[in-house]
């Protein structure tokens, strides 16, 4: 199921100009394959002032090359079959026909998932700009590194929920390179702990500190108004003092029925965060109810792979 909002040329967008556009694709079985051979791309969020969502839970994604997200707000998620990106992954991306500042774009890779990016994964490449990546449950996010861009200002995280990267190419910097300015701005593992894989005849390491969460998190969103009928799944906007909470609607595309908020990564250091659902256009967004958990909790790490890591930081996680 699609809703698009943008196409220009051969690059098909998910979300896209205008401003307060809405796009949504759901994949839950099939094959969804983005090759074309004139080097047009896919723009998952394309335009600032847009929100994109992209949720598979089945099936197969396969994009030779992307945008994900750019100067508006995405929310991608993978929680079943098979993704592959035959590209680098800026997360969220410059370039192209809008600024190449803000933006926010999380990638959450979920129930058990394998994601394989052929290349790297580098977050906040846009300035002033957030990129998010979370590993729950038992999957495994593969690329040869996931870092930082080079000299970005914006903030780019990775968390830790049970979930892990794996490295695939030997002589790595798993998670940037302090040196280069392309460390990641934090490693948090949470209390499901982290997982480092390397693949045959790997060796990586990594230099950036693994560290536990701090201080409060979001535990829950609540719907007030009960369920709503909706053309597509609407993204979840969540403001507050911590940092890199994340959160899904529950969205039968069947009946079209929202009837919930999953919340995919409690995020760190909350004191106060708010919430509400963006349905695009001119709909009125929905305020939603937030419950903070108690204080947030860390794990341990599990090495997992034939290969080989070797940890260069000063890390402070539990477990």
């Amino acid at each position: 199921r699609f809703h698009l909002t943008n196409k220009v040329g051969n690059n098909l967008a998910i979300g896209g100009s205008p401003n307060k556009s809405l796009g949504y694709a759901e994949i839950n079985a099939g094959k969804f394959i983005f090759n074309p051979p004139d080097g047009a791309t896919l723009g998952i969020g394309n335009w600032t002032g847009g929100w994109s969502v992209l949720h598979q839970r089945g099936g197969t994604f396969y994009a030779k090359d992307g945008y994900w997200g750019r100067g508006g707000e995405v929310d991608m998620r993978f929680s079943g079959g098979t993704a592959h990106v035959a590209s680098c992954m800026y997360v969220p991306r410059r370039g192209g026909y809008c600024n190449n500042t803000n933006g926010f774009a999380s990638v959450v890779v979920d129930s058990g998932s394998r994601f394989v990016v052929s290349n790297a994964v580098e977050l906040a490449h846009r300035n002033v700009s957030t990129g998010l990546v979370t590993v729950a449950n038992g999957s495994l996010l593969e690329a040869n590194h996931v870092c930082k861009y080079k000299d970005s200002d914006g903030f780019a995280g990775l968390s830790f929920r049970g979930g892990g990267v794996s490295a695939r190419l030997d002589g790595e910097k798993l998670l940037g390179d302090p040196a280069a300015n392309t460390a990641l701005d934090r490693a948090t593992v949470f209390a499901e702990g982290a997982v480092l894989d390397a693949l045959e005849g790997v060796t990586a390491s990594v230099d950036v500190p693994l560290e536990p969460p701090t201080g409060k998190g979001i535990a829950a969103i609540a719907v007030p108004q009960g369920v709503r009928v909706h053309a597509a799944a609407p993204y979840v906007i969540i403001k507050g003092d911590g940092y890199g909470a994340t959160a899904s609607a529950i969205y039968d595309s069947e009946t079209m029925k929202v009837t919930g908020v999953e919340v995919t990564n409690p995020g760190w250091g909350y004191t106060e965060a708010t919430a509400e659902m963006f349905f695009g256009g001119a709909v009125t967004n929905w305020p939603l109810q937030v419950t903070l958990s108690d204080a947030v909790t860390t794990g341990g790490l599990v090495k997992t792979g034939p290969g080989t890591i070797v940890l260069n930081a000063a890390n402070t996680y539990g477990g």
